[in-house]
């Protein structure tokens, strides 16, 4: 992205722009903003030329949601951690869960609360900026009673001095 922002600031159409491997920035006056979408849509699509999309996934492990304790995730980042770029977290899949009380927070995210299919201890899930994703779609989706393997992170939520766990969901998958 850094390539792109730098090779549209050439092109006039970016105050500033740059990046690196990891991060990009850039800024476009108002009446720029056309332009630089319509060159940054033709940049990637030359970036892309011969190449296919590969949409997969590394799962670390599978935990229930009943046996995801704050205990056991604060031993991971403890003992496993500090995650960054080179050392990513762990992407957790809580097979077969169901959906309860799903809704739309703040600007684009969708929380809800996730159990075993069997039931018992229920645990929040968020799913970030997912509305109108296909994400978001499968989440918030009430015609559907199936299971769902959801693949995500694991955080330990302090409020009112109750730890909880919470998933912040990064895929999801009907059974």
């Amino acid at each position: 992205m850094g390539a792109a922002f730098i090779d549209a600031r050439n092109e006039g159409l970016l105050v500033k722009g740059g990046g690196h491997a990891m991060a990009g920035g850039f800024t476009v006056l108002k009446e720029h903003m056309d332009d630089f979408q319509l060159f940054l849509t033709r940049h990637i699509e030359k970036q892309m030329e011969g190449s296919e999309a590969v949409n997969d996934m590394q799962i670390d492990a599978m935990l229930s949601v009943h046996g995801a304790k704050p205990d056991f995730i604060r031993m991971i980042q403890n003992t496993v951690g500090p995650f960054g770029t080179d050392h990513p977290e762990p992407l957790f899949v809580l097979p077969q869960v169901r959906l309860h009380k799903v809704d739309v927070v703040g600007a684009g995210h969708i929380r809800a609360m996730v159990s075993d299919w069997e039931g018992g201890t229920w645990m929040k899930a968020m799913a970030f900026r997912a509305v109108d994703t296909p994400l978001g779609d499968l989440l918030l989706d009430k015609g559907q009673q199936t299971p769902l393997h959801l693949a995500g992170y694991l955080k330990v939520d302090s409020w009112n001095g109750r730890e909880s766990v919470e998933m912040h969901v990064q895929d999801a998958a009907r059974v």
